[in-house]
């Protein structure tokens, strides 16, 4: 088993919820705004052919950055998409002027509290529901699910190959800006990547913007049944690429939708 049972508890009752919220506030732009505009538009450019380039490039540039020494920029650069994100979120149900202060309010906190990971465990609920709904109007079912199969290769290579990835969340953890959920057990820290919680909640977020809220459901779960055969089946002194594991059940969960 990759975690003792109560941290494996942990990440995944954070992972389902994290899935749980951004639906929400999916479904509350859906009501407020209307499905068209998280609906992709003729005159706009498939993030198929966006993210897996800017993915590469944002984490050659971040390394880059970290070697050079030059960690205000890491701070300032994760400060902003953290501040971004979290307004998105807020602002589906406040005033955005509102919603952008409390978002900076919580940014002081986090880094103020920076061994708290409860706290920061919160604010990143907050920080996929908006990151999913900025990402949804440019992605189709189709996009997201290929999109999922090349993260997946991606994230085998990064982390079983090269090694980047590894070195990524280190760097992240080191600096107070990790992107993902993390629980401390004993002195280590077992984490989960903000990447494999966003991707499988927008593809949930498609199916509930173009088919329906079962089949939302059903990407869900058919994730969380991903994650818990990793963790079932993980050796704890290994890393292991979720996305693969995630993507899989995102995968069991559309092919349980087509047949109902």
């Amino acid at each position: 088993m990759k975690y003792e049972l109560k941290t494996a508890l942990i990440i995944l009752s954070l992972f389902f919820l994290s899935q749980v919220i951004g639906l929400f506030v999916i479904g509350q732009n859906i009501k407020v705004s209307g499905v068209e505009s998280l609906t992709p538009s003729e005159n706009t450019i498939d993030a198929l052919y966006v993210l897996p380039f800017s993915i590469v490039i944002i984490t050659v540039v971040f390394l880059i950055l970290y070697k050079l020494k030059l960690d205000k920029f890491l701070i300032i650069w994760y400060s902003l998409a953290f501040i971004t994100c979290v307004s998105v979120t807020l602002a589906s149900f406040i005033n955005e002027i509102y919603a952008l202060i409390i978002a900076v309010v919580l940014l002081v906190i986090r880094f103020d509290a920076k061994d708290d990971n409860i706290f920061h465990n919160m604010t990143e609920l907050l920080v996929y529901a908006g990151l999913s709904v900025l990402l949804l109007p440019s992605l189709g079912m189709e996009s997201m699910i290929i999109l999922l199969i090349l993260i997946s290769a991606y994230d085998v290579f990064a982390v079983n190959f090269s090694k980047h990835m590894i070195v990524l969340a280190k760097t992240q953890l080191s600096l107070n800006i990790f992107s993902g959920f993390k629980v401390k057990v004993n002195n280590n820290i077992a984490a989960l990547g903000g990447g494999d919680v966003v991707l499988p909640l927008i593809l949930a977020g498609i199916m509930l913007r173009d088919v329906s809220p079962l089949s939302a459901i059903l990407v869900v779960y058919g994730s969380f049944l991903g994650l818990l055969v990793l963790i079932l089946t993980g050796d704890e002194n290994k890393v292991y690429p979720a996305m693969p594991y995630i993507t899989a059940g995102c995968i069991l969960g559309l092919i349980i939708n087509s047949f109902l």
